[in-house]
């Protein structure tokens, strides 16, 4: 079995230099149908004030950290 010879592409000066691409488009793409961040706070703040759910128990239903919950329920009753 022959093994191929290990060769440092930079110092034989056949490396290549990665190129800065920007797109003149926006870079953030958000969906069309997608729930504005202000709204989904609101949603989760209300399923545990108004609801009576647990934070622990929010926090999963909306994919979420319980301290999250915390901070969006009291972010709504302010």
């Amino acid at each position: 079995m022959v093994l191929p010879e290990l060769v440092d592409p930079v110092r034989t000066g056949e490396a290549e230099v990665a190129k800065l691409q920007c797109s003149t488009e926006d870079r953030m793409n958000i969906h069309t149908n997608a729930t504005p961040a202000p709204q989904r706070r609101q949603a989760r703040a209300r399923s545990v004030v108004e609801a009576g759910l647990r934070k622990g128990a929010a926090a999963r239903d909306f994919n979420s950290t319980p301290q999250t919950m915390v901070k969006s329920v009291e972010q709504f009753r302010r």
